[in-house]
């Protein structure tokens, strides 16, 4: 039960999730300064390596529901082996596919551990003064609430 069935829903997720990477380089391009070119470059870079296991730590999901709509993917843990839910999370493959997904997405949300695009004031020199500064903490929480609703529509589904 969504507001939209998709055919193609995970690719739909992954698609807007990835929208940030044109942000970054708008920013960047837009500061009109090369310096601020080639960080957002950096950071964008750093973006898609965490991006790539989130988006392969679903391939194991989809390959077993046998699509890639979001309904079809939950109808096909509807049933019970014993006791137990039939739900992807409870395989081993399944297991290791959340514990990719969740620590990609912590990745991507840039939090700690993973928060290298946001260094420390000290290690900037304040001979750039017109390097823009980040707002990549703001972002942050875009992407915190952007994985958030994935990570609880995949603890049932992996």
């Amino acid at each position: 039960m969504t507001a939209l069935n998709l055919d193609g829903g995970v690719l739909f997720f992954f698609a807007v999730g990835a929208a940030t990477e044109l942000s970054v380089f708008m920013a960047g391009w837009s500061s009109r300064n090369k310096y601020s070119l080639l960080g957002a470059l950096r950071a964008i870079a750093q973006m898609i390596s965490y991006e790539v296991p989130l988006i392969l730590s679903a391939v194991a999901v989809i390959m077993a529901a046998g699509s890639l709509s979001t309904d079809q993917i939950v109808e096909a843990q509807a049933g019970y082996w014993g006791l137990l839910p039939q739900w992807y999370v409870l395989t081993p493959w399944g297991l290791a596919g959340f514990v990719l997904f969740m620590v990609a997405a912590t990745a991507e949300s840039n939090r700690s551990p993973f928060d290298l695009p946001e260094g420390s004031p000290r290690s900037s020199p304040a001979t750039t003064p017109n390097t823009p500064a980040s707002s990549s903490r703001s972002s942050s929480w875009a992407n915190i609430s952007a994985c958030s609703p994935s990570a609880a529509w995949a603890s049932p589904c992996f």
